[in-house]
């Protein structure tokens, strides 16, 4: 389970603060990991890259503002276009990939993950425009090197987070409700 960190605009992200909180989940069948990235376009899947985790599944999780709950994205696209400089200055316009699709899918079941976190009370919306930022451009390199490895990746966007306030802890139930979903799809297919 991956969050980031800070960015122009945004000193505290809530996407690394819930991922470091839900971070020792263990529901007896499967074990978490958390992982909190830069929000930079080039280290943050470095970074997911070089961790000596074996990888089951990729949870990302991102911050988009104005979300409530969360948004389950089902694509990535291979663009680039943020209005804003990434945490290393950099400005990224254009093709990630320049040998890649346009865009990606995930090969989970975003509908039953969505299902998931709604029956923990989380509202869960299908998205299909994760933006052109960093979480976007750290999906769709995950996906193009994960999912052909038979490693179900998912993203979602969370909005602003705080523990222990009523919303803060139906986003994380949800999430814990997401990551337990795509592991108990994993064990299923085993």
């Amino acid at each position: 389970m991956t969050g980031f960190g800070p960015f122009p605009g945004i000193a505290n992200n809530p996407s690394g603060a819930l991922v470091e909180t839900l971070q020792s989940s263990n529901a007896g069948f499967y074990r978490t990991a958390a992982l909190l990235l830069p929000t930079s376009y080039q280290r943050a899947f470095e970074e997911l890259v070089a961790t000596d985790l074996e990888v089951t599944a990729i949870v990302i999780v991102g911050y988009a503002a104005g979300t409530t709950g969360m948004r389950l994205e089902q694509v990535a696209f291979n663009e680039a276009a943020a209005p804003i400089p990434d945490i290393d200055g950099h400005s990224v316009v254009g093709a990630l990939d320049e040998a890649g699709p346009f865009s990606l899918r995930t090969s989970a079941d975003v509908v039953q993950l969505a299902a998931a976190a709604e029956s923990v009370g989380c509202p869960a919306v299908l998205s299909t425009d994760p933006g052109r930022y960093v979480c976007n451009a750290t999906y769709y390199k995950a996906l193009r090197r994960y999912q052909e490895l038979g490693v179900p990746v998912v993203m979602a966007h969370i909005g602003d987070w705080t523990p222990h306030v009523f919303h803060g802890d139906l986003v994380a139930a949800g999430l814990e409700a997401v990551v337990t979903s795509v592991a108990g799809s994993i064990a299923s297919a085993t």
